[in-house]
């Protein structure tokens, strides 16, 4: 009979996204500047006991990410994710058997094993994502907070009933040193009229010698809303180079009795820091 404990622990670290997934066979055998309030509703990581039944997993969309875009309240979301550390994340689903506890999941290179990693963000909610693997629903994401690079030839999950290899092209993923990135701007225009589109404009560099992935977490302050996340951004860019990223929103608003309307605030956050910038919304 399962167990009917959960275990669950905040993973540290804040700074798609569509997270994209990579290729891979199925192994189987068995930011505003006053910050929203954070919930949170995890605890520390318990020891429990697989069952003793073998299950059959199916694990699906491997994604490696060096950061992760999570919900950090109910309303808002932010990056987790330290530089030096790189996210495995996987969709499994329970065929049949007992399903395991979260906990039981495990990754194994030539040298070490790693843990599956604790929750990320308020409620266990990745964006693009949705919410991690439990044993009482037998499906969700699992994750693995791994070091970057990784350096191994071969690496396995593996749980009480299966096991499930990485292919060639996540380990190369995983395999890649980290970057560095700068955000050269950041810029929207003063003001728009109502149900006009206001676009928001980001440059990012990469400064590094390395390709790599710029992550961030995108959310709106007003209008007629306290707070919204709007997008996870993931950005691709080679060593020396620079990508433009750009995001828009059409503000439709009754006017207030006094005839005024509201501003919007948008707000990026990133491992390496934060921008906002205000839009005044007018009655053109």
């Amino acid at each position: 009979m399962a167990p009917s404990r959960r275990d669950a622990l905040r993973i540290g670290g804040t700074t798609l996204l569509s997270l994209t997934p990579l290729a891979g066979c199925v192994g189987q055998s068995g930011m505003p500047e006053t910050e929203p309030p954070t919930e949170s509703t995890t605890s520390p990581r318990t020891t429990q006991v697989p069952p003793e039944d073998r299950a059959a997993v199916r694990l699906t969309g491997p994604t490696v990410a060096p950061e992760l875009v999570a919900l950090n309240s109910p309303d808002s979301i932010t990056t987790y994710g330290d530089r030096g550390r790189q996210f495995l994340v996987l969709d499994a689903t329970v065929e049949s058997g007992s399903a395991p506890v979260y906990s039981a999941f495990e990754l194994r290179t030539e040298s070490k094993t790693y843990e599956s990693a604790p929750d990320a963000g308020y409620q266990g909610m990745i964006w693009n994502r949705g919410q991690r693997y439990e044993y009482e629903r037998e499906s969700g994401w699992l994750a693995f907070d791994l070091p970057k690079p990784l350096d191994t030839e071969h690496a396995t999950v593996r749980w009480p009933g299966g096991d499930y290899r990485l292919d060639r092209s996540v380990l190369d993923r995983l395999n890649r040193p980290p970057t560095s990135f700068e955000v050269r701007e950041f810029s929207a225009p003063e003001s728009v009229d109502n149900y006009q589109q206001a676009t928001l404009t980001v440059r990012i560099a990469n400064t590094g010698d390395r390709s790599g992935t710029f992550v961030g977490a995108l959310n709106r302050i007003g209008p007629a809303v306290a707070y919204s996340p709007e997008v996870a951004l993931e950005q691709r860019i080679p060593a020396g180079e620079s990508a433009t990223w750009t995001y828009s929103h059409t503000p439709s608003l009754d006017a207030r009795e006094s005839g005024e309307f509201p501003d919007m605030r948008l707000s990026l956050r990133w491992r390496g820091g934060s921008e906002s910038v205000t839009v005044g919304i007018t009655d053109g």
